[in-house]
């Protein structure tokens, strides 16, 4: 439709020219008759990621409206004029040279002004464009453009359509993802969802992606394409070993691995590798035996706190289990094992949960060794730090926790303050526990723990 405007706005440019000369008669050589050079197309939309290769450039083409076809090629010369968008940074020319030809014989150009965007990783709010015109051309008897006065079609505008996001990797902290695989042996297609977990640019993905009804813990590292950008691929660090009951063990290997904040996708390329299950895992000589690759493309199905202290189901911190490390320092002189006694104690299943207003964090588990008397719960008050939920302290109201049929015993903060850290995944608390009754309380010891969230 639009090419088919234009012609009919030079036959009506061509009637106007006619019309006006006092020769009824056409003369072709002489100059009463105006003829054109002009842009194909003069608008475009680029996309900042898909046009970005050689292949996926757009093409600027030229034609002529003329009284008939020209015995020598006639050569166009492009101007490329920034405007929002820069040369080298947003876009770049394809094309070797900015002329391009109509050949001989032909009214238009059968290789065009090839130009592709850069991509450059980076959110832009700001819209970008350019402009390429006509500059010169080899037959001076062409009109450069449309029109006699009003010229139209003499440049084309290029608007670049930035493809980044303003989300960030936090979207895919606690994200529930549903994926569709395939794999080379044993199985064909199958489908199934997983979690992740991020902390800075690490992220723990768990799920049976391998297909092969285990649950599987794999560590990864997202390396950015670039700063800034949204778009990068992943990294295993390191595997779960299974042992099987086959007399094998299992580890699953990431041979490939790409994700995409603004599509919410990962695509992963992972191999099940297998030893005998006489075999030391950790011995680097023991050679693993690939078993089968799996294909596997995820999308996330709901996503989590974003990296925050969420006060909802699947959030952040608010149903997390961690593993723990505590040191016990008791300062009691008629404590059996003497005044100064230091004691440790470590493991893992102890549970965090958050109260609706997001205001309190409870840790539920044997972390102050008292599983032998009751267990244990301890409320703590959250304080984000400078407004980043991410980072901030964690105070103990002094509290009763339990009784042992004998004493209460109640725990409260010492003069160090406790933290929390989701960047590295990290919980401090350092509290005192105290036994009495009739409220009367003797100090007892000092727990110093280290949470780390799984």
């Amino acid at each position: 439709m639009r090419r088919l405007i234009s012609r009919l706005f030079i036959l009506i440019v061509l009637i106007q020219v006619w019309s006006c000369s006092d020769d009824d008669s056409v003369d072709p050589s002489v100059d009463n008759v105006q003829e054109f050079v002009f842009l194909t197309d003069t608008t475009f939309l680029m996309s900042e990621g898909a046009n970005s290769t050689d292949d996926a450039a757009i093409e600027i083409n030229a034609e002529m409206f003329v009284f008939e076809p020209r015995d020598a090629d006639v050569i166009l010369t492009l101007e490329v004029v920034d405007g929002t968008a820069v040369v080298g940074s947003d876009y770049e020319v394809v094309s070797e040279s900015n002329q391009i030809v109509i050949p001989a014989g032909a009214l238009r150009s059968t290789t065009g002004f090839l130009i592709k965007t850069i991509d450059n990783n980076l959110q832009s709010s700001e819209e970008r464009s350019f402009s390429v015109r006509i500059s010169g051309v080899s037959d001076d008897r062409l009109n450069i453009g449309l029109g006699v006065e009003d010229v139209v079609s003499d440049r084309a505008s290029i608007s670049i359509l930035d493809d980044e996001c303003p989300d960030t990797i936090e979207k895919f902290d606690g994200a529930t993802w549903s994926f569709s695989g395939s794999n080379t042996v044993y199985y064909s297609d199958y489908s199934g969802s997983y979690t992740t977990a991020v902390s800075g640019l690490n992220m723990t993905i768990v799920g049976d992606i391998a297909n092969y009804d285990v649950g599987i813990t794999m560590d990864a590292t997202l390396v950015p394409n670039g700063p800034g950008s949204t778009s990068g691929v992943i990294e295993f660090d390191n595997s779960t070993v299974e042992n099987g009951d086959d007399g094998y063990i299992y580890r699953w290997i990431l041979k490939s691995g790409t994700y995409e904040v603004c599509t919410e996708t990962m695509n992963l390329t992972t191999n099940i590798q297998y030893i005998a299950d006489t075999d030391d895992p950790n011995d680097p000589a023991v050679e693993w035996i690939d078993w089968y690759d799996s294909e596997i493309s995820a999308t996330i199905e709901s996503l989590g706190g974003g990296g925050g202290v969420a006060c909802e189901p699947g959030g952040t911190l608010d149903g997390e289990t961690v593993d723990f490390e505590s040191t016990f320092e008791v300062d009691n002189a008629d404590y059996p094992d003497g005044p100064n006694s230091v004691m440790s104690s470590s493991g893992s299943g102890i549970s965090l949960s958050v109260n609706d207003d997001c205001t309190q964090l409870t840790i539920s588990g044997d972390f102050l060794a008292l599983e032998q008397y009751f267990g244990t719960s301890v409320v703590f008050n959250i304080t984000p730090s400078g407004g980043d939920p991410k980072i901030g302290t964690i105070s103990t109201p002094t509290q009763i926790i339990g009784n042992d049929g004998y004493f209460d015993y109640r725990i409260g903060a010492t003069e160090n303050v406790g933290s929390y850290n989701l960047e590295t995944g990290t919980i401090q608390t350092e509290l005192f526990v105290e036994y009495g009754d009739d409220g009367t309380y003797l100090f007892w010891y000092n727990a110093v723990s280290t949470f780390t969230i799984n």
